[in-house]
């Protein structure tokens, strides 16, 4: 396991290409020294888990299945340090339902709003779009 000596670090889902705003999210990092969940806006959210905002702060998430434009969790989160001490090395869990939805029950979560490019390659025809602009730009 890696040894983490920033006080926060980025976790991101795998399955996840995202072109992301990192110094924009670092200033807000700076700025309020919370969670950071990333979201991103989208025209059909069916695929995707939508998120309840308030002010700013990611208050819910909605399960798979809305239909039509809503904000997604694009899977990538800023997390403090010393919250990652709550995970028990080599336990399984699930990030999202284990730890991000009790998290935002109990205290602020920030929101960033990403603009950049957003794949979730989970299934095969955005597999195959990741790889053709993953091929273009580092080719």
């Amino acid at each position: 396991m890696a040894e983490i000596n920033a006080d926060h670090a980025y976790v991101f889902n795998g399955d996840t290409f995202l072109d992301l705003e990192v110094a924009s999210v670092e200033a807000q990092w700076l700025t309020n020294q919370r969670p950071i969940i990333i979201g991103r806006q989208v025209d059909d959210a069916h695929r995707y888990g939508s998120l309840t905002v308030h002010d700013g702060l990611v208050t819910g998430f909605l399960e798979k299945g809305l239909r039509g434009p809503a904000l997604i969790n694009a899977g990538c989160y800023v997390l403090p340090r010393a919250q990652l001490d709550l995970f028990n090395p080599g336990q399984p869990f699930s990030l999202e339902q284990d730890f991000l939805i009790p998290l935002v029950r109990r205290e602020k979560v920030d929101l960033f709003v990403t603009e950049g490019q957003f794949i979730d390659i989970g299934i095969p025809d955005d597999f195959q779009r990741a790889q053709s602009l993953l091929d273009s730009v580092y080719r």
